[in-house]
């Protein structure tokens, strides 16, 4: 009976260590991280602000190596894949930008915005903290920034 512990307790420990989380990398995400969308292949676009709602956009790739940042009004993550990052933001009149890997930027006219926006308004677009390899997660740093930190499901 004994024995039969002893492997329990063992199997227990071997299947906590099969699924602990790794830290894999993390970066700063000023004083508040606010729409967080994984790429799928371990990289994420966020918005973040500072607490005089200067917004900014940051697109990293699975090692958190910035591709994009920029200043944003009133932005919202529409998708992002480690090709593209789309996003709608207010700054100059409703838009949608897309973001090529290279950094590369396309708006779309003030036409094509106008009809893709005004469907858009009715639609909530929520973070998407997870893909199959990881998920990320926000933690709170000293004087009360927030980290967007990086873990492996290994």
């Amino acid at each position: 009976m004994k024995k039969i512990y002893i492997i329990f307790t063992l199997a227990l420990l071997l299947a906590t260590a099969l699924f602990a989380a790794t830290e894999q990398w993390s970066v700063d995400g000023k004083e508040m991280i606010m729409q967080v969308v994984a790429d799928g292949k371990g990289g994420c676009a966020f918005i973040c602000s500072e607490t005089n709602s200067v917004k900014t956009i940051v697109w990293l790739d699975k090692s958190g190596k910035s591709i994009y940042e920029s200043t944003v009004s009133n932005a919202v993550i529409i998708t992002c894949s480690n090709k593209q990052l789309v996003y709608k933001d207010k700054l100059s009149g409703p838009k949608i930008i897309q973001i090529d890997v290279k950094g590369r930027k396309k708006e779309f006219s003030k036409s094509e915005s106008d009809a893709y926006v005004s469907l858009m308004h009715s639609v909530s677009y929520p973070s998407e903290m997870a893909d199959k390899k990881g998920f990320f997660a926000v933690k709170i740093t000293m004087a009360s920034r927030q980290a967007l930190v990086r873990f492996s499901n290994k």
